[in-house]
């Protein structure tokens, strides 16, 4: 079947993305207008899939996959979202079954929404030789800290009553069980939690670089009750600076004597530092492979491997 061009009043409505909030239902799809420049960049980016790629519209799963894993090696994962979204927005204008629906497919997009490479289509995506290099060199670089390197760095804390050490644990297990970005966490107010028995809801503020799809909504992070779990850590920082029914920041900064400035938040580009420190202090020599992307990094890749297994 051949691509033909799609109807005139089509170009101004969009079909809801494929890697959905909870609670989206597919039987009734959410048309909204489009704006002049992305029917434009749809438009663009349809024709490079036929022309230089050599798509087809309709396309299958498979071929989209494919075409997902060579953009993954040359643009950044938001240029490949787009490239996709335009791709099904074309089968959507025409009726067409959505490759989208896929579940390998929503999952790289949730992926690479969130910054990440499409870790479940293949792992020659990291190693692979391009000859465009991907322009996001932190999160290219960057070393995911493990289940058993972060259980190092815990450790490495001692007994982690220090008012310092509950900090930092509470913002690593965040980072890790979470998958939550070092501006998400330090955005966190104390009023944006909400404990229950069995799980933190943690309400996600917009921030400038905050994850495409978590800001502004609830996230729930399951209590487990073991040396891992980013709720009980949050609780005993909050309790040990009796923050309970308080205001602000949930993650102040400290002074150089190391007294929390309970007023002040800690900045977001100060969380690479403190994952350096505790590696190097867990006997990490080498930490200059390691950021704060690191521990997102490893909860996608301990997801990826639960899935799989």
């Amino acid at each position: 079947m051949f691509y033909s061009p799609a109807p005139s009043n089509a170009s101004t409505t969009a079909f809801a993305p494929a890697f959905p909030a909870r609670g989206y239902s597919r039987s009734k799809p959410r048309l909204v207008r489009q704006r002049d420049s992305t029917v434009t960049a749809y438009a663009k980016d349809v024709r490079q899939f036929l022309e230089t790629y050599g798509g087809t519209i309709p396309c299958t799963a498979e071929e989209l996959i494919a075409y997902i894993r060579l953009l993954a090696r040359r643009v950044v994962p938001a240029t490949v979202v787009r490239r996709v979204m335009a791709i099904q927005d074309a089968h959507v204008q025409r009726g067409l079954a959505l490759p989208t629906d896929d579940p390998r497919i929503r999952e790289a997009l949730r992926l690479l929404a969130s910054n990440l490479p499409p870790l479940n289509l293949g792992a020659d995506i990291k190693g692979a030789s391009v000859t465009a290099p991907r322009r996001d060199s932190r999160t290219r670089s960057a070393a995911p800290i493990t289940r058993a390197l972060l259980t190092r760095m815990i450790d490495a804390m001692g007994t982690g009553t220090r008012s310092l050490d509950r900090r930092d644990k509470a913002i690593f297990l965040l980072g890790f069980v979470g998958g939550l970005k070092r501006g998400a966490i330090c955005s966190l107010n104390i009023e944006d939690l909400t404990f229950t028995p069995d799980a933190m809801l943690a309400r996600i503020r917009a921030t400038g670089g905050g994850e495409v799809g978590d800001a502004g909504r609830t996230i729930a992070i399951p209590v487990t009750r073991g040396p891992l779990c980013a709720p009980t850590a949050v609780l005993l920082w909050i309790s040990l600076n009796a923050m309970e029914g308080c205001q602000g920041p949930l993650f102040p900064r400290f002074t150089r004597s190391g007294e929390p400035v309970l007023t002040e938040r800690l900045d977001s580009a100060y969380v690479s530092k403190l994952i350096k420190a505790r590696l190097r202090d867990a006997g990490v020599e080498d930490v200059t492979a390691y950021s704060g992307e690191s521990l997102r990094l490893g909860h996608a890749l301990e997801s990826h491997g639960r899935r799989r297994s």
